[in-house]
């Protein structure tokens, strides 16, 4: 599944014994917190190196208070200052997320977009705790250099696929492969 769709997978994944593996794509994790600090330490960083952002600062086109604004904002949430009255900072998504992934037998492959805020926040979500480290070297994680959240380029799709084949052929190889038998 991909984003909410990886999400779900992994949610319903320990409630049904035949599921033996789960493929995930970019799992929707979104906190407040989760998505000012995936903004804070890998957006803004890289646009303040990107020649249109500058061309667009000296020409007028950014709105200089409203961006400030939006920076202070996701520092004071990411810091802990600062929560939205109407937020769960870790949604019970998150825990139920948390405990099916535990309570999954399966394996999982995890395949993460590098220019997709969305994956940053789970990659940080698995780094942010002893249980979710944990739930994280379970999985078989995969990190698509350079590619956006939809593997909208050719290359990234070929490249997940490929990965996603290789997987699942490492899976099967390991197990014992018992067709179900057949009806009379």
């Amino acid at each position: 599944g991909l984003c909410d769709g990886a999400t779900a997978a992994a949610l319903y994944g320990p409630t049904d014994s035949r599921i033996t593996a789960q493929i995930l794509l970019n799992p929707w994790a979104h906190t407040e917190s989760g998505n000012a600090r995936a903004y804070l330490w890998y957006y803004y960083p890289r646009r303040i190196l990107q020649l249109d952002f500058w061309q667009s600062l000296f020409t007028g086109k950014v709105r200089v208070i409203e961006s400030l604004l939006d920076l202070l904002k996701k520092a004071s949430r990411t810091l802990g200052w600062w929560t939205p009255a109407n937020s769960a900072q870790s949604g019970p998504y998150l825990e139920r997320m948390l405990q099916a992934l535990k309570n999954f037998e399966g394996k999982v492959l995890c395949v993460t977009s590098q220019n997709d805020i969305t994956a940053v926040e789970f990659k940080n979500l698995l780094a942010s705790g002893a249980e979710w480290r944990k739930v994280g070297k379970r999985m078989k994680l995969i990190d698509l250099a350079g590619a956006d959240h939809t593997l909208s380029d050719e290359e990234d799709l070929s490249l997940f696929i490929t990965a996603t084949t290789d997987w699942l052929s490492a899976s099967r190889s390991s197990e014992t492969y018992q067709p179900e038998s057949e009806s009379s």
